[in-house]
């Protein structure tokens, strides 16, 4: 899988993850804005940025392992899953949010923020490599 992805050649690829950074972590900083919370709630924009880069994730991995003979795969996950998920999602941020809830007294919040980041990005990674799945194979395509 690596081996292709590596064939997109030089500036090509750093353009291709660049762009799809730069979308990604437009959206997390829009989120971030759009769900703004005082300190110690329960960071929801987060939460959402990170599901969501696993969701697109898994629809990037899925396209991938179809079109991995083609060639054709590994421009869309240097843009898709390397770029846009990989600035849209936001591991530092989750980490400094726990350490801020439990610095606060906020165990069950942490605990909560934990589980739910971790279990629904494997989730939604997983249920887009299904939906993918599901929709390439309605379209007639194998």
């Amino acid at each position: 899988m690596m081996d292709r992805i590596f064939e997109v050649a030089g500036f090509k690829s750093y353009l291709l993850v660049g762009l799809g950074g730069s979308l990604g972590c437009a959206l997390r900083w829009y989120l971030s804005r759009s769900f703004w919370q005082s300190a110690g709630a329960f960071p929801k924009s987060t939460l959402l940025a990170n599901v969501l880069a696993a969701f697109v994730l898994g629809i990037s991995l899925g396209c991938h392992e179809r079109l991995q003979g083609s060639g054709g795969s590994a421009p869309l996950y240097l843009f898709a899953s390397v770029g846009f998920a990989g600035g849209l999602s936001t591991f530092s941020t989750f980490a400094f949010e726990l350490v801020n809830l439990l610095s606060a007294g906020g165990f069950v919040a942490a605990s909560l923020s934990l589980v739910l980041n971790v279990g629904l990005s494997m989730v939604f990674v997983l249920a887009g490599k299904f939906l993918l799945q599901v929709a390439s194979s309605g379209s007639g395509a194998g």
